[in-house]
């Protein structure tokens, strides 16, 4: 059989062997954070911190895997191309033993000189136990990983890269599967994740080794695994720059580590909090990576890219899948612990007028900026607006009334559990929370288990966003490789524009809700207090993620619990100053792409009130740009065909738009408060601390 690198365009070869290496990229990613999720909420931030430290030895290890790996599949596609079938399948056998060989030296000094090991990569006394019960597992495993390296970099050589990528797969999926369960079910620690990795590590072995009888241009046998070591030398020149990277960063992460060890000590974290903080950070930046490499698939291979969008619909999918008891719970529990019937009443009115006129500052801010700008040019419009001509309009012949009417209320309770009738189930929630809270005493253990419930739910939510960066990615990638390349700067365009708006609307705006609320005691809380939320928003671009670390920094401003815990999950739902914003730039970006006049009182009415309304559907989880967009399509009349156009809109402005959505809550919160315990508020609150 001819090796299709010599015959096949260079076209064909990149989507044939760059999408599985993106994808086997990815899956990688998830491999190194995965221990991080389960070790952090099993065992803590010392666990996390023992694998921070431990991690310069599977620097070391991939280090030992490029040098062979890259170096013998290099070799072995030369000889190839050579017509040197003998020589590729000695070069092939020489790298897999060699492979073997040094894991087990590997292997044997670690585990004899470990512990002095990992003093010099910033282990302290309190962080050593439980970094060497894990590196004592994980080393274990060093040679599975190597010859895995190995014979993947071979079979993608020898034509296969879609084998390699399973290999790669299969071992992070029993891995994320072993986690978990080795961690909370059989209480292992950090026993348990090492024991996980190193199990799908021997998995991914397997399903390699099985490969190498069947390789496609050589015949592989005992002979092939001989020791070479003139194809040792001639493999390791090859190898060695890829090997040498490693080692570069192997010295920046013991520098770092060692750093962070001896300056963390005068601080109030201490020494243990910063090594196991940079640690996750570090392995998310890979992620982070991912993410780029996903949009730049988008852009060179267009429709091909579409392979990667089922990893973007497993993250969309799951968050679709919580929404509906993430509703539910969060106001249910909110209103059910409010003190009297009185009380109640006097928020939830301060908090739907306080929501209504921030709304209203918000869409006329949005509108003001995005009047005088083209978001995209007419010249780019051309092949965007020629594939939508034939679409069937979703336009509804029904009166205002009817449609508030199928808002508001669902026929049967089967439909709330749908994320299609959200706002009937808020409706419900309210309604049920009401009723909770007047059960008093006999409703107690009903609200016991609803607000378990909500912990666990909200736990769940945090566990899946931290496959948010490879979802994202991978559906950014399958949208931009179809609809991109013709409206790439008017998506530039967008987004910066709505950047600087976003910057100064947080700065401008809150500013002042913060002054009306408390004068200049309320803008130094307002600013001392809020970075926790803002952070947490732009990390996880999910207001609803951002309820625990939202509602923390509200109550530090001074706003009471009872206020704090009822306007910040509404808000989620109700309240969203930056997806507000951003449709107004969705119609505007529509205008713009179709030539839509809107001159007048009347067209520019229409704007705002859409922009208004859509945006009270919006979902409580990222790229619920979705919703919004399908209520723009069914009120603006525009054809169904632009959904995908106003999806990536909202991908690439999600991370301000949840910023502004949640701190934009923390100083509501801050209003009703003023309006509900008066102008005293924050001196009262100051007082009883």
């Amino acid at each position: 059989m001819q090796n299709p690198l010599g015959y096949e365009k260079e076209s064909s070869l990149l989507k044939k062997f760059a999408i599985p290496s993106i994808i086997s990229m990815l899956v990688s990613s998830l491999y190194n954070i995965v221990d991080q999720i389960f070790i952090g909420q099993g065992v803590g931030f010392l666990g996390n911190a023992a694998t921070n430290v431990a991690f310069p030895l599977t620097t070391i290890a991939l280090a030992i895997a490029l040098l062979i790996g890259i170096g013998s599949a290099s070799l072995f596609s030369l000889y190839l191309g050579e017509k040197k079938p003998e020589r590729s399948s000695s070069i092939a056998g020489n790298g897999i033993s060699m492979s073997v060989l040094c894991s087990v030296i590997y292997v044997v000094l670690v585990l004899v000189f470990l512990e002095p090991l990992l003093k010099s990569f910033g282990a302290t006394s309190t962080i050593m136990p439980l970094a060497l019960e894990y590196t004592r597992i994980t080393t274990l495993g060093v040679p599975f990983l190597i010859t895995t390296n190995v014979i993947s970099n071979l079979i993608r050589a020898d034509g296969s890269p879609k084998y390699s990528m399973t290999c790669m797969v299969a071992g992070a999926i029993v891995n994320t599967i072993l986690d978990p369960l080795f961690i909370f079910v059989f209480h292992m620690g950090v026993a348990g994740a090492a024991i996980a990795t190193v199990a799908g590590q021997v998995i991914s072995l397997f399903i390699a080794a099985w490969y190498i009888k069947s390789f496609q241009h050589i015949e592989f046998n005992k002979k092939s695994l001989r020791i070479s070591l003139k194809d040792t030398k001639e493999m390791a020149t090859i190898g060695m720059s890829a090997s040498l990277n490693q080692i570069a960063i192997l010295f920046v992460q013991i520098v770092l580590n060692n750093s962070l060890t001896y300056y963390g000590q005068f601080t109030k974290f201490g020494s243990d909090i910063p090594l196991a903080a940079c640690g996750i950070v570090m392995k998310t930046n890979a992620i982070l990576l991912a993410i780029i490499i996903g949009a730049i698939v988008g852009i060179i291979f267009k429709e091909d890219a579409k392979v990667l969008s089922p990893l973007g619909d497993i993250f969309i999918n799951l968050l679709l899948v919580v929404i509906v008891p993430l509703v539910f719970l969060t106001i249910t529990t909110s209103i059910a612990k409010m003190s009297t019937p009185k009380r109640l009443g006097k928020i939830m009115i301060t908090t739907i007028v306080a929501f209504l006129v921030t709304s209203i500052v918000a869409v006329i801010v949005g509108f003001i900026t995005t009047y005088n700008i083209d978001l995209v040019k007419p010249e780019d419009t051309a092949k965007i607006t020629s594939t939508l001509v034939n679409e069937e309009m979703k336009n509804e012949d029904l009166s205002i009334l009817e449609r508030t009417a199928d808002v508001l209320t669902v026929k049967s309770f089967n439909d709330l559990l749908t994320t299609d009738n959200l706002i009937a189930l808020l409706v419900f929630s309210i309604l049920f929370g009401l009723a909770l809270n007047g059960t008093k005493e006999k409703g107690e253990p009903v609200r016991k288990i609803l607000e378990s419930l909500n912990e666990v739910i909200m736990k769940l939510v945090g566990i899946i966003m931290y496959y948010a960066p490879i979802g994202l990615g991978c559906y950014f990638a399958a949208l931009v490789g179809t609809f991109g390349s013709s409206i790439a700067v008017g998506y530039l365009k967008t987004f910066v524009v709505y950047a600087i708006v976003a910057v100064l609307y947080f700065i401008i705006v809150y500013t002042i809700y913060a002054y009306i609320a408390g004068r200049k005691e309320g803008v130094k809380r307002f600013w001392k207090n809020i970075i926790p939320a803002m952070v947490t928003s732009l990390a996880t671009c999910s207001s609803a993620a951002s309820i625990p670390a939202n509602s923390m920094c509200a109550k530090k401003m001074g706003v009471p619990d009872d206020i704090a815990e009822t306007v910040i999950p509404l808000g989620t739902s109700f309240h969203k100053d930056g997806s507000i914003i951003g449709s107004v730039f969705k119609v505007m970006f529509l205008v713009c792409l179709f030539g839509t006049s809107i001159s007048g009182f009347a067209g520019i009415s229409k704007i705002l009130l859409v922009s208004l309304v859509a945006t009270l559907l919006i979902t409580a989880v990222p790229i619920g740009g979705g919703t919004i967009s399908e209520m723009i399509i069914t009120m603006m009349g525009y054809n169904a065909g632009v959904l995908p156009i106003l999806t990536i809109i909202a991908t690439i402005i999600d991370a301000p738009a949840t910023m502004l959505n949640v701190v934009g809550d923390s100083a509501t919160s801050m209003l009703v408060a003023r309006v509900v315990d008066g102008k005293e508020w924050i001196k009262e609150k100051k007082s009883k601390k």
